[in-house]
This record gives C-alpha cells, structure tokens and sequence, in this order.
C-alpha cells in the first residue's frame, strides 16, 4: 500500500493518540463557550477562561520546548495525558452533581493548556524519530490534516452533543478519549531517550529571541502568522456566540456554521500529502 507506513510502528501510536487527546481538548475548548454563556451568561467569563489558557500557552513554550529536548518525548506526551483526562473526569463529574463554578473551570483550563503546551513540542519532534527519511514530509502533512480535521468536525460534534447531552457528561467523554490515548502514548519509543546533558537556562531563551528578531524571514514570517491569528482566529467564538444569543437550544447550528468557517483550511495540507513529490 502506497501509504501503509501511517499505520506501521510508533508512527501510528504517535499520531493515533495525539489525535484522540487533540479531539478531547478541542471539544473541551468549544465547550467552555457554550458552557460560560449558557451558565453565567457572560461573554467575558468565557472569554477569560480562553484567554487564559492561550496566554499560558505562550509564556511557557520556551519551557516546554526544552522538555522536549532534555526528556522522554513519549513519556512526557502520555504523564501530561493522565493529567489532563484526571481534569476531564472531575469538572465532568462535578457538572454532573452542579458543582461548577466559572473559578473551577480557569483553574482546569490553566493545567490542561500547561499539559497541552508540553504536548504539541514533543509531538512534533517525534515525527522525524519515526518515519523513514523519504516520508518525513508526508508524515508533518498528515499531522496538520488531522489537526485541521479536529478544527473541521469538532465544533458540530459538539453542538450536536450539547443539543442533547449535559455538559458534565460531554467533559466526562473528554476524559475518556484523552484515557485511551495514553495507552497508545506510552508504548512509543523514543531512540533518542532522555538527554541529561541538555541544560536550561535564561540565556537560551533570550538567544532564541535575538536570533529571531535578527533573522528578516523568520521575523516577516512571525508578523504575518500573528496578524492572521489575530484577525482569524476568534471567528469561531463570535460565531458560537452570535448563535447562542439569537437561536436557544439549538447548538447544532452554531456548530456547523463554525465548520463551514473552518473548512477553507484544510485543503492545502491535504494536496500536500497526497500530491507526488517533485524531484530536482
């Protein structure tokens, strides 16, 4: 089979479970403004709670970028998965029994993003650990489908399941994929190992940062994405939003009108993966 090499080796437990665990977040991540608008109707409520998480996501991307580097890259995926479905398990239990609070969930936002961050780094530094040198390519490609995929599906899925479901047993299905990821996670093997003799310090982040403000690509680069996300990126909250306001009880909608916005994104990354590579 052309693309057998997907479902081969530490490859598939490595995209397999980081799929299952990017599912179980970004459907966290839709809950948390149906819940803040349904729950307290306020929309700064829940702004805050997204807001939170994205803040701690980038103050501590250094950090856990050089976690990636110094330890276990599978083991480091799967102890942040246990933390992260132990999260989902108890707010969705608590929601269950209306223990939820707007503080309850900023305190379980901030861990899960902490989690989430160490996540993404490793990930990502695996796939060239995995894949044969001639499908390294293919294998980034197919990560971003999945990741694209996530955005694309997730937000009706969960329109559809907050149509009929309460949000503590949505959040308790969360738990329950990011569970199964971690068996997955745990069976990887990481050649590379863990590497004692990467330190950390002050002056490997600020060298990071006066690299990338003196390198004119990298920093173009770094202006534009910022700006796309800036402008881009929120669409999908002002279309829960705007729908929850104007059409109760009806989720399914806000969630599919979010899928038609996100759907654009995708198809870049999936001609890459199945276009043929160019040879010089």
């Amino acid at each position: 089979m052309k693309h057998s090499w997907i479902f081969k080796g530490d490859f598939f437990k490595l995209w397999s479970g980081t799929f299952l665990s990017l599912l179980s977040s970004t459907l966290f991540y839709y809950s948390l403004i149906w819940w803040s608008l349904n729950e307290t109707d306020s929309v700064l409520s829940g702004s805050l709670v997204i807001g939170l998480g994205l803040g701690i996501s980038i103050i501590l991307s250094p950090f856990t970028g050089w976690l990636a580097d110094r330890f276990h890259r599978g083991r480091i995926i799967a102890l942040s998965d246990i933390i992260i479905s132990l999260l989902f398990f108890v707010i969705g239990i608590l929601a269950i029994f209306n223990f939820t609070s707007t503080l309850l969930l900023i305190i379980a936002r901030a861990l899960i993003s902490i989690c989430l961050t160490a996540i993404e780094p490793t990930s990502r530094s695996l796939i060239s650990d995995t894949l044969e040198r001639d499908v390294i390519e293919k294998g980034i490609a197919f990560q971003e489908i999945l990741n694209q995929t996530a955005q694309v599906t997730v937000p009706i899925i969960t329109g559809v399941l907050f149509t009929f479901f309460p949000f503590g047993y949505v959040w308790i299905l969360c738990g329950c994929l990011t569970f199964i990821s971690i068996f997955l996670e745990f069976l990887i093997k990481d050649r590379r190992g863990s590497q004692s003799e990467v330190a950390f310090s002050r002056r490997q982040i600020f060298t990071g940062f006066t690299n990338l403000i003196n390198n004119k690509p990298l920093r173009n680069l770094l202006y534009g994405t910022s700006i796309q996300q800036l402008l881009f990126s929120g669409f999908p909250i002002y279309i829960a939003i705007w729908t929850s306001i104007l059409i109760k009880d009806n989720e399914w909608i806000g969630g599919f009108s979010i899928n038609l916005g996100n759907r654009y994104t995708s198809s870049s990354n999936y001609s890459f993966f199945f276009g043929k590579a160019r040879t010089p």
